[in-house]
């Protein structure tokens, strides 16, 4: 509900829905997520009702699960290159800076990754920020690690979800079925319209 409209339209549907059949059961997950997170949740909703389970049972069940899931991403500053090369170049043309040393700087900064969290209320935060690929996708596993560390073996199902790197997320997912021994199940999906406009070419999110 945090970060897109769509939680409050269907609100706003079960609303006008129960005007005209006000017997139906109609429940609204708010999943405090997107993408690879909103995934896990329909994959969990779908076991659950083909296990029989009762429609009180399904929504107290996957409301607990949504307090404890955690979503991590990987996002790349592609997202402000030309607003900083913009500001950059101004210095050039007063004199005050190299067009060798702009390109070094954005060299740089695009080279660095942030790995992003969600804070528990469905709002994001930065965690940290790592240099390159590798390093962030390293990051993000240890931060999985330590979230699951001392659950059962191959208990936990995780969803990675990805835009545009297939590779990247092969390669994340190998690097957790080493390094997080509670994970067994692991789902991989490629991002959709809008989860892929925010997570830009190349970002990887995951959510257990």
């Amino acid at each position: 509900s945090k970060l897109s409209g769509s939680h409050n339209a269907a609100v706003l549907g079960v609303q006008l829905a129960e005007e005209d059949m006000p017997e139906k059961k109609v429940h609204v997950f708010d999943s405090e997520s997107a993408s690879a997170g909103e995934t896990y949740l329909a994959l969990m909703i779908h076991d659950l009702i083909a296990a029989g389970k009762s429609f009180e049972q399904i929504v107290e069940t996957v409301e607990e699960k949504i307090r404890s899931m955690h979503t991590l991403f990987v996002a790349s500053a592609q997202k402000h290159k030309d607003k900083l090369a913009a500001s950059l170049q101004k210095r050039v043309e007063k004199g005050k800076m190299t067009q060798e040393a702009v390109d070094a700087l954005l060299a740089n900064v695009l080279s660095i990754r942030l790995l992003m969290s969600d804070d528990g209320h469905g709002s994001i935060k930065n965690i940290s920020k790592a240099r390159g690929i590798k390093g962030a996708l390293t990051q993000m596993v240890e931060t999985c690690r330590k979230h699951t560390e001392g659950l059962a073996a191959a208990s936990q199902r995780l969803v990675i979800s990805y835009c545009n790197c297939p590779e990247r997320a092969r390669q994340g997912r190998d690097m957790i079925r080493e390094k997080c021994p509670a994970i067994g199940e692991i789902v991989m999906t490629p991002t959709s319209a809008l989860s892929s406009m925010y997570a830009n070419d190349g970002g990887v999110v995951i959510a257990y």
